[in-house]
């Protein structure tokens, strides 16, 4: 039943708008140079963005929803089998985007090291994204809380007993109060969605590797903004997630020939 119902929910978000009309998003950096190493064997031969799923690699649902939802530039940090996704993605162009690639060098520069490598690449206000995860959100939405907002940094949240990950941030008002994965506040009734989005300046103030320091510096001093999503995601981090991911794209792939996703619908 719970299946039936993420189903449906993603059925109606791959509908195709073919809207090509509208302002384009900022640039986006998508965070895809982690070894994936909950995946075991998975991903022994290519990075966990370009494992396949339903047909075709993973990073490619979220690339076209992005152009459908007026994105045109795309930055990916990468590191772990880096010349695969050049291979496998090329420059773009079939997806309506300019792809760049940003390699993490000889160590892992970690999720915030993985942003500030990307940040001559990127608009002066950026959005970040995930390689393994496939948000049903609209991106427009994400820009405009974080104009109204008027902070360096804005985070989507979703409440946590519409999710299948354990609360990690706390809402007041507009803005993320706390944010912490571990120990989570003791209050916490939201989950980091996986998407975000940032001035420069945020990076400039921090030299930490990991982004969820930084989403949690922002949050202690008030300028982190809270934008609420009420959908699920879908994700490929675990051997589990990714057989859920399997079965609903297939699904909707049989239902839906022809369409791509589209995550405004």
């Amino acid at each position: 039943r719970k299946q039936d119902s993420l189903a449906k929910l993603l059925n109606a978000s791959m509908r195709s708008a073919g809207d090509k009309t509208r302002l384009a998003l900022p640039s986006i950096c998508i965070l895809a140079g982690g070894r994936g190493t909950r995946l075991g064997s998975l991903t022994d031969d290519a990075p966990k963005p370009l494992i396949e799923v339903a047909g075709r690699p993973f990073i490619e649902y979220i690339l076209e929803g992005l152009s459908n939802a007026g994105a045109r530039h795309v930055v990916l940090s990468i590191g772990y089998l880096a010349a695969q996704f050049n291979e496998v993605l090329g420059d773009g162009s079939r997806f309506g985007l300019k792809l760049d690639f940003v390699e993490d060098g000889n160590l892992p520069a970690g999720t915030a090291g993985g942003v500030r490598n990307c940040l001559p690449l990127l608009d002066d206000s950026f959005i970040v994204m995930y390689g393994d995860s496939l948000l049903r959100v609209n991106p427009d939405e994400l820009v405009n809380a974080h104009r109204c907002g008027k902070r360096p940094g804005t985070m989507a949240v979703m409440r946590s007993a519409l999710g299948y990950e354990s609360a990690n941030c706390v809402v007041t008002g507009d803005a993320i109060s706390a944010y912490s994965k571990n120990p989570p506040p003791p209050e916490a009734d939201y989950i980091d969605y996986g998407m975000l989005m940032f001035e420069k300046q945020a990076f400039e103030e921090f030299d930490g590797s990991d982004l969820a320091d930084l989403q949690s510096e922002l949050a202690r001093s008030g300028r982190l903004t809270a934008f609420v999503v009420e959908t699920p995601y879908t994700e490929i981090g675990t051997p589990d997630a990714l057989v859920t991911a399997e079965e609903l794209l297939r699904k909707d792939n049989d239902s839906t020939k022809g369409k791509v996703h589209d995550p405004r619908a």
